[in-house]
């Protein structure tokens, strides 16, 4: 039963550097509504004391912010079709 409870206390500290090797990807990617949802998920695991989730979470917040003006930007000035969309491929 030892074995048990001490694999159970394990969980969300791995939990946590699963979310955080995933978040790592998201901030390469440029994906920033995935960044934050796990930034979110980690400082809430670890009480709002990992630095790394709040360094995430604001630039999460910058990169959302600048897609936003980037997209407005687009709405007034319209460019040509390319075919493309922009943003991330994967979000």
């Amino acid at each position: 039963m030892r074995e048990l409870k001490w694999h159970t206390g394990g969980l969300p500290g791995l939990k946590v550097d699963i979310i955080k090797s995933r978040a790592k990807c998201w901030k390469a990617l440029g994906c920033f509504s995935e960044l934050k949802e796990d930034a979110s998920k980690v400082l809430k695991l670890t009480g709002n004391r990992d630095s790394d989730a709040l360094q995430w979470h604001r630039a999460a917040d910058e990169g959302l912010q600048h897609k936003s003006r980037s997209r407005d930007r687009e709405v007034l000035q319209p460019r040509e079709a390319s075919g493309m969309e922009a943003g991330c491929v994967l979000c």
